[in-house]
């Protein structure tokens, strides 16, 4: 059996001459006649729109698994398959659970909308083994300009791995990740990724256990970030040691608006820091 590696090769493939004959969540065997006459096997890494520009491949996939797909995600593959449907640019799963397998046939789907703009995963109760999934796709989405993870269940080794896909999203303005569980490596992964996020304005880490040391870590990286100019650490773990860190960062001279409500930062202190920066929207 022989492996199509060139997009040639599975262009050349009508959808006539092309049945599935046995998928796994990786894996694809496929029937069809190349100039070899020789059948293919694909990996689920060759599900994109660059070396699938025909979809038929994930046409097949969808036609596999369709049963197990869920149903808000079966609108997705279905709006993705018509004729340019590789051109949305906006995909939310808001308040809709996206488990582990779930995750994976997102993951298959993502790779085709290369101007995607806007993903809001926003309270979907994804965890670290799903999120892994979907950061393999980050690559193929290079248009991202809004990606939201807020209310999950990711924890330090998923912001991670996160970290390593986040690094391609070099048109990314908008992050939000509150509401999970970033830890010191997560941080610290995290910042180094975002310098290759250059045009990065807004972050939200509300609640995500953030403390003096992390703040600094991610201060550290905020020097460089030209124009970021809002920043959200509401509920965290932020106090009088933190002080030097947030004015520092407020004193880069490009800040707009900084939420630390929430944080154990007493009223005087909270008082001299309002005073002290009039011009910027402090909320404590």
């Amino acid at each position: 059996m022989g492996v199509c590696n060139g997009a040639s090769s599975r262009q050349d493939l009508g959808p006539g001459n092309c049945e599935l004959i046995d998928s796994d969540m990786t894996t694809f065997k496929i029937s069809g006649k190349d100039e070899y006459g020789q059948s293919l096997v694909i990996s689920s890494r060759q599900l994109n729109i660059e070396d699938d520009p025909s979809k038929q491949f994930l046409y097949l996939y969808y036609e596999k698994h369709k049963l197990e797909i869920d149903t808000k995600f079966l609108e997705y593959y279905l709006e993705i398959l018509k004729p340019g449907g590789e051109n949305i640019v906006d995909i939310s799963l808001k308040m809709h659970d996206i488990p582990k397998k779930q995750a994976k046939f997102l993951s298959c789907i993502l790779p085709y909308c290369p101007e995607l703009r806007k993903l809001n995963l926003w309270e979907t109760m994804l965890c670290d083994s799903g999120l892994r999934y979907l950061t393999k796709c980050f690559p193929k989405i290079k248009n991202l300009e809004e990606l939201t993870l807020e209310q999950n269940n990711i924890r330090e080794e998923g912001f991670v791995y996160f970290s390593k896909g986040l690094r391609h999203l070099h048109k990314l303005k908008v992050l939000s990740i509150s509401n999970n569980i970033i830890g010191l490596e997560g941080i610290k992964s995290l910042c180094v990724a975002l310098e290759n996020c250059p045009l990065l304005e807004k972050i939200y880490m509300h609640n995500n256990d953030i403390d003096t040391e992390m703040f600094k870590i991610f201060v550290i990286y905020a020097e460089g970030a030209r124009n970021l100019y809002t920043l959200g650490v509401g509920y965290n773990k932020l106090d009088k040691t933190s002080l030097e860190y947030i004015r520092k960062f407020l004193n880069f001279g490009r800040i707009k608006d900084m939420y630390l409500k929430g944080n154990p930062i007493e009223d005087d202190d909270a008082d001299c820091l309002a005073a002290e920066f009039i011009s910027i929207n402090i909320e404590i």
